[in-house]
């Protein structure tokens, strides 16, 4: 009966040492996941983040060319508004120019009709 126990206790230790196996080969394979799991996390950030930069590029973009359409708009705004306020002082520059000289004209010419 000693025998069989013996045979048993061998059963025993080559199943300890098969299960140990299996469990390093079980380890194995998930250090390997693991690996692959980090490297296609990596992967998929760096595409996230030149996703990202990219939708930021564009975003910068068209806030540039917002600002720079609204700029101009208002630039012309401020020459078409300019151009009626110089057209204004002009016409009233030549209206009064007009009297002044028609005033200065009469002054002349009334004293010089009084001395002669």
């Amino acid at each position: 009966m000693k025998r069989d126990q013996t045979l048993s206790g061998v059963e025993a230790v080559k199943r300890i040492v098969e299960t140990e196996r299996e469990a390093e080969s079980i380890i194995e394979e998930a250090r390997e996941k693991s690996r692959e799991i980090r490297i296609k996390t990596e992967k998929e950030k760096d595409e996230v983040k030149k996703k990202v930069a990219g939708e930021l590029k564009r975003e910068r973009e068209r806030i540039f060319k917002d600002v720079e359409d609204e700029a101009k708009k208002e630039c012309q705004e401020i020459r078409t508004q300019t151009e009626k306020q110089l057209k204004t002082f002009q016409d009233r520059f030549l209206k009064n120019k007009d009297k002044a000289v028609d005033a200065v004209l009469s002054s002349i010419l009334g004293e010089s009709g009084r001395s002669a």
